[in-house]
Order: C-alpha cells, then structure tokens, then sequence
C-alpha cells in the first residue's frame, strides 16, 4: 500500500448543497447508512454589519477579545439527519431539527450507541438519541446541560472511555472541563491553554487526557484511576508544533504514541514518552488539518493504519500510518487518497463503519459552499 507517487484524485459518486453550513458529521455505529451533520450559521444582526463573528484565517467562528464589547448571540444551527442508499450510494435527508444555538462537535456514545452528544455555541453539551427501529428514524433530544457561560464556546467533546457519565469538553477559553451532563455539573475545570483549546481525547484506558490549542501546545493531563483528585497537567509542550494543534487521535496499538494534526498543514507521530515527533508530512498543500479519524488498524498488522482527514482548504485525504520494524523503527506517513472537490473549508467528514466489499465510503462537507459529497476509496488499490 506504501507508495511514492502522487494520488489519484477521487471523485464524488453523488453530491448535494446543505441548507446550512457543516460543522461535523458521524455515522451511527449500530445503524452504519445513518450519519448526523451538525450545523454553524452566523445570523446577520441588524448594526453589526454584513454578519457577526466572521471566520478567523484558518478556524471556525470565535467571539471576540474579552476587552471589546460584547456581540449578541448570532449563531443558530441544526442537527440534519441522512441516510446513505444501498447501490447509488445518494445521501437522502430524512429529518431536520433545530437547535438553540450552533453545533461545533458531535459524537455518538461508546456506552449507548443510540445516544450522541452535541458541543454547542453557548455553553452546553446536549444529549440526543437516534432511534432507526420505527418506521420513520428520528433524532430526539434528551438533555441539556447549560454548564458554561453562553459567551463559551464548546469547541470539542470526548466521551470518557469507561465511565459513561462523563464527557470532556476543550473550550474557547482555552480550558478543558470534565463534566456530568445528565447531573448538569461540572467536575473540574482544568486551565490548559492561553488561547482556543480546539481540541481533546482520552487515551483509550482514560489514564491520560490529551488536548490540543491555539497556543500550538500539545498538553498530556493525569488522571486519578480513582476518581477523587482532579487530573492534573504532566507536561505541555509548544515547540513541537509552528500552528495550532487541532487534531489528536491516539496510535490504536501504542498508548505512547499520538497522531497529531497542525494549522501548518503536517500530520505528525508523536511520542509521549519521550515528547519529540518520530515523523512529520505535509498533507494539506495550502490547508491544514482540522480533525483526524481512525479509519481502521487490523490486529493482525499492528504495522499500519488509516486515517481520515479533514484538511480545510485542500479537501480530504485517506492517510496510512506505518511503523517499521522494531519499537525505534522509523515511521512513515503516506497520503494514498485525495478529494479535492470541495470549494471552501472541509470541516466535517466520516467513513461508513463498515465496508461493501468495493471500498471505504466516506461523506465529506465543505462549509461556505455547504457542499456534502459522498465517494469511495478502495484502500487496495
């Protein structure tokens, strides 16, 4: 599969223009046609010019500087629910539902796979379920937890990997919160970056939590295996990366070891132990890499792996991970796939959990031109 060519240009097998701007998307786990697309629109507001909170280079929408006046709440958004047809592969809206504010991340639980949770533009984590059983599948909300002030972003959550009360979220204030959304608390709060702090995932024993900022810090917290201290910072570190980080997602067969994606348009290896990277690729040529997605790593070659990312201005690429012989062995970072089709930044993408014996089947979006594009990648070839 490792190759030194340049790759094929992947085209899309069906299309369609959203009625918002995406955000993020997921495909259920349990029912794999279905995905969820979460939403971001910015509301014009009368004296405040053509719109409020503008897109900063490279990142989505954030409120101002905490010195300058405050700007109502001008963001609205929805959680769109699709499925994906058998053979033509057309991606067909089933159900639209609004929401207070817009959505920045969602994620369907590993407890309850019919469960999913949305980071949201004022301060809250909502809980939905997505139910495929009746006749007519649909998105219902659960819960609400208003936790944070509504001038906070919540940027980014992850679910706790063993405890399925609580979920991490990475903040606009540059802290991450640990917090109980059913119990509408928050347990700690931990102060982690100077400026957005984009992005955050637990290591898949949650002995350690990661998170990533726009202070190009990647921080590494502890956690008490007991529950009764709050987690406290092992190590940051703001060399190792000249943009924001804004992706991390653990190696599947190394806890040590992370994937880690930049404003500055390079995937890296990094090693936790020894904090230095193991290898580095631009993969987003005028771009940069918002969110990384495991595709699949198989058990019986724990040499490689896939991954999904989305890289803003340049599109999508499915990316294999290899490591060499030996636990020094040299890493490699190759960029098998490409779907440059989209006209303005790839925020949101996903694979389909499972595949039809012709490839990967993956939804990307694109947010100014609201584009969802639907496309195969056979990793064979």
């Amino acid at each position: 599969m490792v190759g030194t060519t340049a790759p094929p240009a992947v085209r899309p097998v069906f299309s369609t223009v959203l009625d918002q701007p995406p955000s993020c998307v997921e495909f259920s786990p349990v029912a794999t046609s279905f995905f969820v697309v979460g939403t971001y629109h910015l509301e014009e507001q009368p004296g405040h010019g053509e719109s409020i909170g503008e897109e900063a280079p490279g990142c989505l929408p954030v409120d101002k500087a905490d010195d300058e006046p405050p700007v109502p709440q001008s963001r609205s958004g929805c959680l769109v629910l699709h499925t994906l047809m058998d053979g033509n592969l057309q991606a067909v809206k089933i159900q639209t539902l609004l929401t207070a504010s817009a959505v920045l991340d969602l994620h369907f639980s590993p407890h309850s796979p019919t469960s999913f949770a949305v980071a949201t533009s004022t301060g809250a984590i909502s809980i939905y379920t997505l139910s495929t059983n009746s006749p007519s599948p649909v998105i219902t909300h659960n819960h609400t937890a208003k936790i944070f002030s509504t001038s906070t972003l919540v940027l980014a959550l992850a679910f706790h990997p063993t405890d399925p009360s609580l979920i991490a979220g990475s903040l606009s204030t540059g802290s991450i919160a640990l917090t109980n959304p059913s119990a509408n608390t928050v347990l700690h709060l931990l102060p982690a970056h100077s400026l957005e702090a984009w992005t955050l995932v637990f290591s898949p024993a949650a002995e350690k939590l990661y998170s990533g900022g726009d202070d190009c810090a990647l921080t590494q917290f502890y956690i008490d295996p007991d529950g009764q201290d709050a987690p406290t910072k092992s190590w940051s570190d703001r060399r190792s990366h000249t943009a924001g980080v804004t992706a991390i997602l653990p190696y599947p067969f190394d806890e040590q070891i992370l994937i880690t994606g930049s404003y500055d348009e390079l995937v890296r290896i990094y090693d936790c132990g020894a904090r230095r990277v193991l290898a580095e690729k631009k993969v987003a040529e005028g771009g940069g890499v918002w969110r990384l997605r495991l595709i699949c790593g198989r058990e019986d070659d724990q040499s490689r792996c896939l991954i999904l990312a989305s890289c803003m201005h340049a599109g999508s690429r499915v990316l294999e991970i290899v490591r060499n012989e030996g636990r020094d062995g040299d890493w490699e970072i190759v960029v098998l796939g490409a779907f440059e089709g989209h006209q303005s930044m790839n925020y949101a993408s996903d694979v389909r959990p499972y595949k039809d014996g012709r490839g990967l089947v993956v939804v990307s979006m694109s947010f100014y031109d609201r584009l969802l594009c639907v496309w195969r990648f056979d990793e064979s070839s």
